[in-house]
């Protein structure tokens, strides 16, 4: 069909991986007593098993019909497992810790394939061609419900990811709505997107429709602003109020939000609009209605929801944050002016501490380097070969061992007197003597402005650079008068000459080093970046780090040609998986 052929040329070709064996006979018999013998309670044995089992259902050459019966089989144990992670990382800081990063991305990757074989059942030829049967009788290979079914498994599943994403604050696929929109396109063509299914948690009936809504609403929250419990609570309602999302392919009086399913963009507020075919309007004035409703508006008393209630609440706070999300659109506080410049980018916190480092003193590196030089021990060896000894020359008397054990240890002291930085043991081997100070690691770049604004700027690096960047990422840009100035990456985009385009938000024109003074004095001081006040925009003075701060801060020392000032923590302004950004208030009085 042709609506069939637009789908598959949008979406491009399958995804694939490099081909695993599947640890079950590929029928769902043998994989109903497969996931049974998993141990699902232990979570990071088990992500490691069902993601081998996912790779494999996505490189199999089974029939798309065998696939299907058996995703349907796996995806609730899916489910099981990513509920399980969330729970072990619900309430830890950020960044994650290594274990419980390798078990994120091991959901992710889950997730992301059980999607993808749905996607691909849904691009192969036999999602629509008919087979004949024993008596030449034309039969699809697919029921209609069956069809139905596969596209909202597809679509409930990128939700998930996306609420997944959200709760580890990682940025979205940069191909979500594409396929999003392709696959709801499809189903409208097909005319099932209002057929109500069954989700894979088994816990309520919904439709695509009310799926394709809510996925694009939980984006227009920008829920990366939230804690986690405010995440979830959003998602909830969404889940409850999709239905009351009200969608027409005709504009209405009403509306305030369309989305052109045509293209891979996310719902857009209902402003200078070209109207086309493919151009879906959103009125969610039910949705207001809801949230400002005494249901949601958790009592004045408490902050967060009660242990009591299963009824999804925030507090007011939250709501009033989270309303022009979904009611106003956000105009551009400024026009965007062509601008062409070359400048230095500075990727990420370390590159930024080492930029700010070099600012103040130019030759800090370089002279640190030579002293280091100067210091290195040196037993004078030259030319020294080590020859492996054959078996009959080798000498295993204890006392001879003793002996040589001794004189090794009275070498190493001597050495360490003469030197008096350096020690043989292996904790300073590995954590003091090949520690890195602050500013010792970092990137730079060179990029080309494209347009900018006072809000923020656009500028172009080379596809090899790519790597150093990630959305939500921290920047400094340096220009050719030598200023530094703070920027959050807020998009990336691939062009069509292989370069890749930088969305950046402006952040802050003045940043110095501050260092953050523990409670605890065997804890070194950590560096952090000061952003200085303006006043004039209400704009507090702030401190940005990669570690979430609690209890154990003292306080923020600022040292300033000599002088020196001291700041407390105040309240988080912005916190994802890369940066965390929080006020500071200054102190008068300190011991």
């Amino acid at each position: 069909m042709d609506m069939h052929k637009k789908f598959t040329d949008r979406i491009g070709p399958f995804a694939t991986k490099s081909h695993v064996d599947l640890p079950f006979e590929p029928n769902t018999r043998s994989c109903q007593e497969w996931v049974d013998d998993l141990p699902i309670l232990d979570a990071a044995s088990t992500a490691g098993i069902m993601l081998t089992a996912t790779q494999g259902l996505l490189s199999t050459t089974v029939a798309p019909y065998t696939k299907f019966k058996i995703s349907e089989v796996v995806s609730p144990y899916v489910i099981k497992l990513t509920i399980l992670s969330l729970k072990t990382i619900e309430n830890s800081n950020l960044p994650l810790s290594q274990k419980q990063a390798k078990l994120s991305t091991q959901i992710l990757n889950i997730l992301t394939n059980t999607q993808n074989v749905y996607q691909n059942i849904v691009r192969s030829t036999c999602f629509i061609e008919n087979n004949f049967d024993k008596n030449n009788n034309n039969k699809s290979v697919f029921s209609e419900h069956e069809k139905g079914l596969i596209i909202f498994r597809a679509i409930e599943l990128q939700g998930i990811i996306q609420l997944f994403d959200a709760l580890v604050y990682r940025p979205t696929d940069h191909n979500f709505w594409n396929n999003l929109n392709a696959l709801y396109m499809l189903a409208e063509g097909l005319n099932i997107h209002q057929l109500e299914y069954l989700t894979i948690d088994k816990r309520k009936h919904t439709t695509i429709e009310n799926e394709f809504k809510k996925n694009h609403f939980f984006h227009l929250a920008s829920p990366n602003r939230f804690n986690r419990h405010d995440i979830k609570t959003i998602q909830r309602i969404l889940s409850i109020q999709a239905n009351n999302i009200l969608i027409s392919s005709k504009p209405q009086a009403s509306a305030t939000f369309y989305i052109d399913i045509s293209l891979p963009k996310p719902a857009s507020h209902l402003i200078n609009l070209n109207i086309n075919d493919h151009c879906r309007f959103i009125d969610n004035e039910k949705l207001l209605k809801f949230i400002c409703s005494d249901h949601i508006m958790s009592p004045k008393r408490y902050d967060s929801i009660s242990l009591m209630s299963d009824k999804p609440t925030l507090s007011k706070i939250t709501i009033q944050r989270l309303l022009p999300s979904w009611s106003t659109f956000q105009n551009r506080r400024s026009v965007r002016h062509e601008k062409i410049e070359e400048v230095l980018v500075y990727p990420g916190f370390d590159s930024i501490i080492r930029a700010l480092v070099i600012e103040q003193n130019p030759e800090h590196f370089n002279n640190k380097s030579a002293q280091q030089q100067k210091n290195s021990i040196n037993f004078n060896v030259e030319n020294l070969e080590i020859i492996p000894m054959e078996l009959h020359q080798r000498n295993y008397h204890k006392s001879s061992n003793a002996l040589v054990n001794k004189a090794l240890k009275a070498t190493a002291e001597s050495t360490l007197k003469e030197t008096n930085k350096y020690s043989l043991s292996a904790e300073k081997i590995w954590k003091a003597q090949y520690a890195l100070n602050p500013g010792e690691k970092g990137e730079k770049v060179t990029a080309h402005i494209g347009d900018s604004s006072l809000q923020g700027l656009r500028f172009n690096i080379t596809s090899n650079n790519k790597p150093l960047l990630k959305a939500c990422d921290i920047i400094c840009l340096k220009s050719k008068n030598g200023l530094l100035q703070l920027a959050i990456i807020r998009r990336i985009n691939k062009l069509d000459d292989g370069d890749i385009s930088v969305g950046v938000e402006m952040m802050s024109p003045s940043l110095k080093i501050a260092n953050i003074n523990f409670h605890d004095k065997e804890l070194h001081p950590k560096p952090v970046i000061f952003l200085q006040s303006i006043p004039n925009i209400h704009q507090p003075d702030s401190i940005i780090t990669p570690f979430l701060l609690d209890n154990t801060t003292k306080n923020i020392a600022l040292i300033t040609k000599g002088n020196t000032d001291y700041y407390r923590i105040g309240t988080a302004i912005e916190t994802n998986q890369v940066f965390n950004h929080y006020t500071v208030l200054k102190e008068t009085n300190l011991d």
